[in-house]
């Protein structure tokens, strides 16, 4: 029996020896004390090697269990594994990126016409010194270059003739806000349809400016007519969504329309992958290649979908916007027996004989896939293919005329070009931002009860600006009603309201019906007598005026712009005269007429009171008064 047993004491624990070094010498001191002559401590001596090789296993020992607690907790986790997985269980959603989108144009020839260009297809940034089109055995020797790859995202059928259009010069200028314009087509040679997306750009700035791009605009065609002009020639009236609208004037001579425009995402297609498994990684095997591609996702009939060739081309480039955008990652699994395996956001949900895995990345872009236990998920067992893309984050924020190269062997190809630059890719949410908003988003209510809370909800959709929630009971059920107003004055589409309902049903009741609804427009009817102040030109105070007092543009809103009113808000006479005296020039205002269009009773007081869902409308339309009037007068006093 040892003295330190005699005694009734043990030996003294440091329980901060963590290294190889402490470890040695807390034994070697250890052996010393009980048997002298055995610890010589000569490197030679067979007790010192023993000594020397426990404190090797101790040493990586305490490392593995200092990692093991350094990634048990949120706010010390260094992985980005450990990260996502404490975010999880406080139902937060780490952010892994996504890629970013462009819209391309495609110059062919006549040996082109009624070809498709194939989903897929491979664009790339230009390289000094190769053709504008290569081959597809060329992609891994451009890409080695540094040429970031582009693919498809749908077909695209090619016509020579819709390389570049011009507008029929006479049917006058396109204003802001034009949804349609006059295109011509002598030789008859135009093929467009209802889906095309086409590029209105301003030929007089060629150059890739801050300029040149704010004149550049993509619109997704809803209406294609063949007639002809006065002249006799055969012309195409084509329309576009009021999401399209043409944000600047243009003139026939400075137009630019280009056509084969084709929508874009950054990431490129790897050949198929066999995954390898070790005993130590059996549920977890690692992807060759990274970082893998996280594609937007939009919504449509209900779906989410990569592509809605029904929607505006302007909702093909917000889908990435939102703290609720939905993301997938582009891989696909299939077992030795070509058994499909699903990609999910964890695995709380999956059955014992469920094919679903979960993408695991880290930040230095590696990429694993964990599987299931049998239990939730099932085993991955035999061998597996994986088929996925590479690129991702802001690396794909390409700038305008940034493509250059089109790998394909189809016959006809010119060149490609991107009018506009590529946006709305994002990096992934760092492992401090999730330390920050994870406890944040768990202490907050994340359900919807009272009407305020699906207000609150409902804003943080992309495009929302205003919501009225009412409710009504139908005698077996409730109906939550929710009046949208999207910002800018966008239409409620059935797209959009699809979405917005798919996005909603994770927070409401049970026994709760949504609808969505538009705002009713209330149209009014406003006349307004002025006096203009000496030294100043008639005509400019009136453009001022109504470009002040009426819906205005975006970049400049007036009093009636959609995004200055707000539901139930009543319309104040102050306010309007108030906004009528600051436009330089105007000496006096005296009101006429203010009241609700079609309304014989004339002025309505000072005050027009709108309905919960009701929003004031006064577009000043000449081919349309039942969408409100503005008419402004100058004289004398009445």
């Amino acid at each position: 029996m040892s003295q330190d047993e005699q005694s009734g004491s043990g030996p003294t624990l440091d329980y901060l020896t963590r290294d190889f070094a402490s470890f040695r010498r807390l034994m070697l001191d250890r052996l010393a004390s009980l048997s002298p002559d055995a610890a010589t401590g000569h490197p030679a001596d067979l007790g010192t090697t023993l000594v020397e090789l426990l404190a090797s296993a101790a040493d990586e020992l305490s490392l593995y269990q200092d990692a093991v607690v350094t990634e048990s907790y949120l706010s010390t986790a260094r992985l980005r594994t450990s990260v996502r997985r404490h975010a999880r269980q406080l139902d937060y959603a780490m952010h892994d990126g996504c890629n970013a989108r462009v819209w391309v144009s495609v110059c062919v020839t006549a040996s082109a016409d009624g070809a498709t260009l194939p989903r897929g297809t491979v664009l790339m940034t230009r390289i000094d010194g190769q053709p504008a089109v290569v081959l597809p055995q060329e992609i891994p020797s451009l890409r080695s270059r540094g040429a970031l790859v582009f693919e498809t995202t749908h077909d695209l059928s090619l016509r020579s003739a819709h390389n570049v259009l011009s507008i029929d010069p006479g049917y006058g200028a396109l204003a802001v806000g034009a949804q349609s314009a006059v295109l011509l087509d002598a030789a008859g040679t135009l093929a467009l349809t209802a889906g095309d997306v086409l590029v209105f750009e301003d030929s007089a700035e060629p150059a890739a400016t801050a300029v040149a791009l704010a004149r550049r605009h993509p619109v997704r065609l809803t209406s294609v007519d063949v007639f002809q002009n006065p002249s006799g020639q055969r012309v195409v009236r084509i329309g576009f969504g009021a999401a399209d609208a043409l944000p600047f004037a243009l003139t026939a001579e400075r137009a630019r329309i280009v056509g084969n425009v084709v929508l874009a995402d950054h990431g490129y297609s790897l050949p198929d992958e066999e995954l390898l498994y070790t005993d130590g990684d059996r549920r977890r095997p690692q992807l060759a290649d990274g970082p893998l591609t996280w594609q937007t996702l939009v919504m449509s009939s209900g779906q989410p979908v990569l592509f809605d060739p029904s929607g505006a081309a302007a909702d093909a480039m917000s889908a990435a916007l939102g703290p609720d955008t939905l993301l997938r990652p582009v891989i696909s699994l299939s077992d030795e027996d070509g058994a499909p395996w699903l990609a999910r956001r964890d695995l709380l949900r999956s059955g014992a004989h469920d094919r679903d895995f979960v993408v695991e990345s880290e930040d230095d872009g590696r990429t694993f896939l964990r599987f299931g236990d049998g239990v939730q998920g099932q085993r991955a067992t035999g061998r597996l293919r994986a088929r996925y893309r590479v690129g991702c984050g802001v690396a794909g924020n390409i700038g305008a005329e940034s493509l250059g190269h089109i790998a394909s062997a189809l016959t006809g190809l010119v060149s490609i070009r991107n009018p506009l630059p590529a946006a709305f890719g994002r990096a992934p949410e760092s492992i401090e931002q999730v330390r920050l908003l994870a406890p944040h988003h768990f202490r907050t209510q994340e359900r919807a009860v009272s009407s305020d809370d699906y207000i609150r909800i409902a804003k943080r959709y992309p495009t929302v600006r205003d919501v009225v929630v009412t409710r009504r009971y139908t005698g077996s059920f409730y109906t939550t009603v929710l009046t949208v107003v999207r910002h800018g004055g966008l239409a409620l589409d059935q797209r959009f309201a699809d979405g917005l309902l798919a996005y909603l049903d994770r927070f409401r009741m049970a026994g709760h019906v949504l609808r969505i609804v538009e705002p009713v427009r209330i149209p009014l009817d406003i006349r307004l007598l002025l006096g203009v102040q000496p030294g100043h030109f008639r005509s400019d105070v009136l453009t001022s005026l109504y470009a002040a007092l009426g819906p205005g543009r975006d970049a400049a809103p007036g009093f009636f712009h959609p995004d200055r009113q707000t539901l139930g808000q009543p319309v104040y006479l102050s306010q309007l005269v108030r906004e009528a005296m600051r436009v330089r020039g105007v000496q006096w205002v005296e009101p006429v007429r203010f009241r609700r269009y079609g309304d014989p009773q004339g002025r309505d007081g000072d005050v027009l009171v709108m309905r919960p869902c009701e929003l004031p409308l006064v577009d000043n339309l000449a081919t349309d008064k039942a969408r409100g009037t503005l008419e402004l007068l100058i004289g004398g006093r009445p």
